[in-house]
């Protein structure tokens, strides 16, 4: 599975916001896994997904 992100981090290295990184869970762009305190845990795939969403937000072509 990779290493695994909380929100706090996908943040800092996707340069997202957390509350946009839970709009974006919310919208089915990513999928976070849920630790045993019900933290939102990311994978490294995640920081990738956001990235392209983000180049296509800024190329008009996102639709979320």
């Amino acid at each position: 599975m990779g290493e695994i992100l909380t929100t706090g981090a996908l943040a800092r290295a996707t340069e997202f916001s957390a509350e946009n990184i839970r709009v974006l869970e919310k919208n089915g762009v990513v999928r976070a896994q849920r630790d045993s305190n019900g933290r939102r845990l990311f994978t490294r795939r995640d920081i990738a997904v956001i990235l392209s969403y983000k180049s296509m937000r800024r190329t008009g072509t996102a639709t979320t």
